[in-house]
C-alpha cells in the first residue's frame, strides 16, 4: 500500500477550473496545466489524506485589526497663534429698508395707451370725410318748382281775386279764394321747405385745424384778403399738430363738421361743428347701408361674416352680368340710359314731394333731415360714423 502511495504521489493531477465534461482522463505535462490558474481536484487523489485535505475548508483570513497607540506615545497637539480678523466694510444703503408694504417699480417700459377710433382721427393733420349724401338735384327741382307755383298763384290770385276783384262777383267769392290764397301759400312754403336741412356731408375735424382755419380766416377778413388757399390751412394745421406732438400732450379733441342744405336756392351749404356726442342718429348707418345693398329690408346690425361675404360676391357678379349685356347691346343703350333718367327724376320729385326716405338726425339743438333711401357715401361702410357719434336704437 505504501509503495502504492509513493507510487502515485508524484502523479498527482492540478486542473483547471473547467467544467467536468471537458476534464481529460490522461495525464498532462506541467508545463501545460501551470498556464491557467489552478485548483486541487477533488476527484484524482488517490490517498485519503489528499481527500480529507481537499475536503477541508479554506482556513477565512480575518482583515489586520489596526494598530492602536496608546495614549502616552501619542504626540501633544500644536497650538498655533489666532490668525488676525480682519473686518470687510460694510455699505450701509442711503435709503431706508424696504418695509413689507412697498411696491418695487417695474423695469419694463409703460405700454402706450390704447386710443379710441376718435382720438386716431383727432391726430391727424387733415379733415376725414364720414359721409356724403348723393345727389338732390332732381329732388331740389322737384321741391323749388312745386314751391314757386303754389306761391305765384298764391300771389297772382291775391292781387287779382281779393284785392281787385271784377264787378258783378258775390261778396263771398274774395274770401273764399282768400282761404285757397293762404292753403296753397302752406303748400308752397312746405314745398320749398323740403329742399332745406338736409345732411350733405360730414367730416371729422380735428380740433387744432379747426383752430387754425378759423384763426386764418379771421386774419384775412382783419386784412380785407380773400380767404385763405386750401393749402395755407393745412401746412398751418399741420405745424400746430407738430407742435403738439412734440409736447408729448394728450391728442386733440375732435369735432363733427356737419354741412346742410338751405330752402333758398343758389346758397351755399351752412357748415356746423359740434363735439361728437352732440350727434345723434336714430339708426345704424352700417345697417342701414347693408340693407340697401342687399334690398331686404331693414337687417340686422350682426351680420356673419360668411353673409357679407356672400353679399359682396353677388354684387360682383351681378355687375358683372350688367357690364356684360350693356356691351352686347350698344344699339339700345341711349334708350336704357334714357328711361333711367327719367326714373332717376322721377323718384326724385316723388321724394321732393312725400319726403320719403330721409331719418331724423340732432346736431345739438337743431334737427335735420338725414338721407337713408338714396344711397351715398360712408367711410368703412358705415361703422366709422356708428363709432363716433351717438346712436339711440328704438327698443
Amino acid at each position: 500500500m505504501s509503495c502504492f502511495a509513493r507510487r502515485l504521489r508524484p502523479q498527482v493531477f492540478f486542473l483547471p477550473n473547467q467544467p467536468p465534461c471537458s476534464v481529460a482522463t490522461q495525464a498532462m505535462p506541467i508545463r501545460i496545466l501551470l498556464r491557467a490558474p489552478l485548483r486541487p481536484s477533488q476527484r484524482l487523489f488517490a490517498t485519503a489524506r489528499g481527500v480529507k485535505l481537499s475536503a477541508e475548508p479554506a482556513p477565512q483570513t480575518r482583515p489586520p485589526a489596526p494598530k492602536t497607540q496608546s495614549p502616552a506615545a501619542k504626540p501633544a497637539p500644536q497650538t498655533r497663534p489666532p490668525a488676525p480678523k480682519t473686518r470687510t466694510p460694510v455699505v450701509k444703503p442711503t435709503s431706508p429698508a424696504l418695509s413689507t408694504t412697498t411696491t418695487i417699480p417695474s423695469t419694463r417700459a409703460p405700454r402706450h395707451p390704447i386710443l379710441s377710433y376718435a382720438d386716431m382721427l383727432s391726430s391727424k393733420g387733415h379733415p376725414t370725410l364720414l359721409y356724403e349724401a348723393p345727389s338732390h338735384f332732381w329732388l331740389r327741382l322737384s321741391c323749388f318748382g312745386a314751391g314757386a307755383f303754389c306761391i305765384s298763384y298764391t300771389v297772382v290770385q291775391y292781387w287779382t281775386v281779393y284785392l281787385h276783384p271784377p264787378a258783378g262777383l258775390s261778396w263771398w267769392v274774395p274770401h273764399a279764394y282768400g282761404v285757397v290764397c293762404m292753403f296753397m301759400a302752406g303748400m308752397g312754403v312746405y314745398f320749398a321747405a323740403s329742399a332745406g336741412g338736409i345732411v350733405r356731408r360730414i367730416r371729422a375735424v380735428p380740433a387744432v385745424v379747426a383752430q387754425a382755419s378759423s384763426s386764418a380766416t379771421a386774419t384775412a377778413a382783419r386784412a380785407g384778403k380773400p380767404r385763405p388757399a386750401t393749402a395755407a390751412i393745412r401746412a398751418t394745421a399741420t405745424a400746430a399738430t407738430a407742435t403738439a406732438t412734440a409736447t408729448t400732450t394728450p391728442p386733440p379733441p375732435l369735432l363733427l363738421e356737419v354741412s346742410t342744405s338751405r330752402a333758398v336756392p343758389f346758397f351755399p351749404d351752412k357748415t356746423t361743428r359740434v363735439a361728437p356726442g352732440e350727434v345723434k342718429l336714430s339708426f345704424r348707418l352700417a345697417a342701414m347701408l347693408a340693407g340697401q345693398r342687399t334690398d331686404a329690408g331693414p337687417p340686422s346690425s350682426q351680420s356673419s361674416a360668411a353673409e357679407r361675404l356672400r353679399a359682396m360676391r353677388s354684387e360682383q357678379e351681378a355687375a358683372e352680368r350688367a357690364r356684360k349685356y350693356e356691351m352686347d347691346h350698344l344699339m339700345t343703350a341711349p334708350f336704357r340710359h334714357a328711361g333711367r333718367a327719367a326714373a332717376a327724376s322721377w323718384a326724385g320729385v316723388k321724394r321732393g314731394l312725400s319726403r320719403e326716405g330721409f331719418a331724423k338726425i340732432r346736431v345739438g339743438p337743431v334737427q335735420y333731415k338725414f338721407d337713408v333711401g338714396g344711397g351715398g357715401w360712408a367711410l368703412d361702410e358705415g361703422k366709422a360714423l356708428d363709432r363716433i357719434v351717438h346712436v339711440q336704437t328704438p327698443r
